[in-house]
């Protein structure tokens, strides 16, 4: 399923037109009042970030009003699909299996301070917010394991009075974890990406039967963090956690660098 971008005002009367076989969605002009040559305003012959970030080329921005734009969201379930079966497979040889939910915040370089001639990102942070979690991770050898977790913002944020939007963070990392008495710790690192979703007031259906109210921006990330736990009651254990995430070509937001802290629970299953 393809990406259909519609240039234009937020009626989403194009989108209707072809909902049949595109996901659509309608992108507006805060800044020009509507021409397509100045959307998001061209500077320096360079692609603005809200366009870049759904694979915009300035030729496409001068004159055709309907763009269509390969569906990177199809490419990213492919890889899920295949993170899930390998995690499945690491449970029959492990040797420990900790599972946990959380309570986070993010940081990031404020829109107050934001650069407004510059084109590699955007005046919108990624700051603010509460973000549950939901991880697991899985010792195959000795210490080291492999895990994955996601994270969600709780509630919708205002993209620039724009649109409302809701950052998805996942990734898989690989893990070194231990435990002594009642204390223990776990570090990580690894890949994943982060998509943006941005609502929509009208639904938009795919040729798989699905309907949404919103489309989505995806970046690839490496991140890197850990955690210290506590266990307060036989395997059950509390665990202040923090991690940096390395955004890759996060144009939506005013930064690439993102810091995540927060607070676990979780429980632990063998040694």
């Amino acid at each position: 399923m393809s990406l259909l971008v519609v240039l234009g005002d937020m009626s989403g009367s194009d989108c209707l037109i072809a909902s049949a076989r595109f996901l659509c969605v309608v992108i507006p002009n805060p800044r020009s009042g509507g021409g397509i040559p100045t959307l998001y305003g061209i500077v320096a012959g360079k692609i603005p970030p809200p366009l870049r970030g759904f694979g915009m080329t300035k030729k496409e921005l001068e004159y055709p009003k309907l763009v269509v734009i390969g569906g990177a969201v199809r490419k990213l379930a492919v890889v899920l699909s295949f993170v899930l079966c390998f995690f499945l497979l690491g449970t029959v040889h492990a040797q420990q299996i900790d599972a946990e939910f959380g309570i986070n915040g993010l940081h990031s370089t404020s829109a107050n301070n934001f650069d407004l001639t510059s084109t590699d990102h955007s005046p919108q942070s990624e700051s603010g917010g509460v973000y549950p979690s939901l991880g697991a991770d899985v010792l195959i050898k000795g210490n080291l394991g492999f895990g994955g977790d996601v994270m969600w913002r709780a509630t919708r944020g205002d993209y620039q009075g724009i649109a409302p939007y809701r950052p998805v963070l996942y990734d898989f990392n690989a893990v070194y974890a231990r435990k002594v008495n009642r204390v223990g710790f776990a570090l990580l690192g690894g890949i994943g990406a982060q998509s943006t979703r941005f609502y929509q007031n009208f639904v938009q259906c795919s040729g798989f039967g699905g309907c949404t109210n919103y489309t989505s921006s995806n970046h690839f990330l490496a991140d890197l963090g850990g955690e210290l736990r506590l266990y307060v009651h036989g395997p059950i254990f509390v665990a202040p956690a923090a991690r940096i995430y390395f955004i890759h070509n996060n144009v939506e937001f005013t930064s690439g660098h993102v810091t995540r802290y927060g607070i676990n629970i979780g429980f632990t299953m063998g040694k």
